[in-house]
Order: structure tokens, then C-alpha cells, then sequence
């Protein structure tokens, strides 16, 4: 079976009207998000049927996004085959040769976006709808370009909802359009939303990307960096006690620290940095003995601590002496 054929069997059983339709996509997603991934460009003409050009299959693919990314956002869906769609979906979107004069992913995130408002909150459903997003972020900073936009307004979403815990939905202007943390009934559900978001933002640090799009990525989020240091300098000025930063801000920056050249960093940022992180070491809510198997809080642990190897391997000038007294103590 061609690559074209391929297509066209998926695209053919969307949306999936039968048991026998999903079956089909349970086989056949996960072998064309392979082979998707495994070329950089759409086929030539040389490379596809004699009764296709590259054009038709690329009608194919584009045809198919809204009926995969319903796929995706259906929860009554086998949870496997959806992550099958949405890496198809990612592998699609990330060909270099798309022939749009428009970023492709952004009307994938304005339906994303259309859904999401239009539906009722629920904890899973937003960590799926996260998750699927960076996805598409990935894509668009993969491709660059004329999506580099698009990969830059999600990543700004995602670092104010990991921080603040309330940012403005991506490509929308009107203020009720935002996702807002803390009218969220529980805490622990507010803080695994940040921790997704600041984790989603960490994906697509961790891309082999252009570099002009990684510093857009980076700088998306030191002003952040800059504010919360300010904050606690001010505080300490005035003598009162340092809060540890919230773990959508610390998992924040130390995906920052373990995804960049530090020697590349302006020193003061690298010194701003690196204080938040120490700083991170006496937070009750990811060094709590109760949530010690809390899976969020084992990842977000293993973070501070691999972020502060980093720092203390690569630039230990910029780490505060605090952090030896840390150690001192606790050993």
C-alpha cells in the first residue's frame, strides 16, 4: 500500500461511522504517523501513483485535519488510537513542503479553541485539550515560517497559565476567552493544570528547531523569570519570608535550564534563574513527605534536581551560596 493509498483509506472511514471504521483506524493511524514521520517532505511526483500529484495528496492530508482532530477531542474514543490521530496530525502539519500560503496549524487551533469554549470544564478533558495544543505548537515551530506566529502565540499561553494560572486563549481578543485557574474548585486540580502547561511549554523547548525560533521560545518566558525574582527581592528587602515559587513556574524553569545553552544566557537572567530554582528546593507542595508519590510531584522534583546539576555543572557561578547551606542542612 502506497503512502497516497494510505491516506486515502484513512480519510475515507473519517469520522469513524461504525465499530469496523474505528477498527480500521486503530490499524492503519499508527502506520501512517510512522510513515509520515519518516520523510521530512511530501512525496514528489516521481515518488507517488501515476493517477496522483503531490498536490492531490496534500488536498488528502489538509482534507483530513478537522476529521482527525474531532477524532482527537472525542473522549468516547479509544485512548491509543487518539494518540495515534494526534501524532499523525503532527507529523502531517510538520512537512516542510505544505503548500499553504497561510500557517496550516492555525485553523487546527482555532477549531482547538472553538471547542474548548464551547464546552464544559472538566479536569481530563482540559489536560487532553493541553496537551493536543503544544502538540500543534510543536508543529508550527517545527515548520517556522509562516507558522512561527502561531507556535509563538500558543507558547505565550502556555508560560501565563503555567504562572499566573489565567492567560487569554490563543487568537482571541474578547477577555471572557480565557482559562482562568482559580475558578477551579479544587487546588490540586488548579496546580496539575499549571504543571501540563508549563510541561507542554518544555516540549516544545526540547525541539530540534531553528535557532531563531528557540530564542523566541526562550524569551517567551524570562520575563516571568525577571518578575518573580523582582518579587522576592522586594521581599526580602522588607523582611519578609520568601514564598517558593508555584511548581507551574519552577517546572517552567527548569525545563528552561535543561533545554538551552546556559553560556549563551545573559548573566544576570542565569543569576535570576538560578535563585528561583534553589528556591524551589524548600516548596512544601513538591517536597511534602504526603505527596511523595504524587506523580506530578516525582517529575517536578526530578526537574529541580536535574536543573540544579545542570547549574551547578555548567555555570556554579551563577547558583547562590544558599545552596550549599541547603544541602548542609538536609544532609
Amino acid at each position: 500500500m502506497t503512502l497516497v493509498q494510505l491516506n486515502r483509506t484513512v480519510a475515507d472511514v473519517l469520522p469513524p461511522m461504525s465499530e469496523a471504521d474505528k477498527s480500521t483506524l486503530s490499524i492503519t493511524l499508527p502506520i501512517l504517523g510512522s510513515a509520515l514521520s519518516s520523510i521530512d517532505e511530501f512525496p514528489t511526483i516521481d515518488d507517488v501513483d501515476m493517477d496522483t500529484d503531490q498536490s492531490s495528496l496534500q488536498e488528502v492530508c489538509i482534507g483530513m485535519l478537522p476529521g482527525l482532530t474531532e477524532f482527537v477531542m472525542t473522549e468516547d474514543n479509544d485512548i491509543e488510537t487518539r494518540s495515534s490521530a494526534a501524532y499523525c496530525m503532527h507529523a502531517m502539519l510538520s512537512l516542510g513542503n505544505l503548500s499553504m500560503q497561510e500557517c496550516p496549524v492555525k485553523p487546527v487551533v482555532d477549531d482547538l479553541v472553538k471547542r474548548f469554549t464551547s464546552a464544559k470544564f472538566d479536569h481530563d478533558a482540559s489536560t487532553d485539550w493541553l496537551n493536543f495544543l503544544s502538540l500543534m505548537a510543536s508543529s508550527a515551530a517545527r515548520r517556522g515560517g509562516s507558522s512561527s506566529n502561531t507556535a509563538g502565540k500558543i507558547a505565550q499561553f502556555l508560560v501565563e497559565l503555567a504562572v499566573k494560572g489565567k492567560a487569554q486563549l490563543p487568537f482571541t481578543s474578547d477577555e471572557e476567552k480565557q482559562l482562568d485557574l482559580s475558578s477551579v474548585d479544587y487546588e490540586k486540580v488548579a496546580s496539575k493544570l499549571r504543571f501540563v502547561s508549563a510541561s507542554a511549554y518544555g516540549s516544545m523547548l526540547a525541539l530540534d528547531v531553528k535557532p531563531l525560533m528557540k530564542q523566541r521560545l526562550t524569551h517567551t518566558c524570562l520575563k516571568y523569570i525577571k518578575e518573580a525574582y523582582e518579587e522576592e527581592k522586594s521581599q526580602a528587602q522588607a523582611g519578609n519570608s520568601i514564598p517558593p515559587p508555584n511548581v507551574g513556574l519552577m517546572v517552567l524553569i527548569c525545563h528552561l535550564i535543561c533545554n538551552v545553552d546556559l553560556s549563551k544566557m545573559d548573566k544576570m537572567v542565569l543569576h535570576q534563574t538560578a535563585a528561583i530554582t534553589v528556591e524551589g528546593l524548600s516548596s512544601s507542595e513538591l517536597f511534602d513527605p504526603s505527596t511523595a508519590f504524587d506523580p506530578k510531584n516525582t517529575t517536578s522534583k526530578n526537574l529541580v534536581l536535574v536543573a540544579i546539576l545542570k547549574l551547578l555543572s555548567v555555570a556554579p557561578h551563577s547558583v547562590p551560596v544558599s545552596i550549599y547551606t541547603y544541602c548542609s542542612c538536609k544532609g
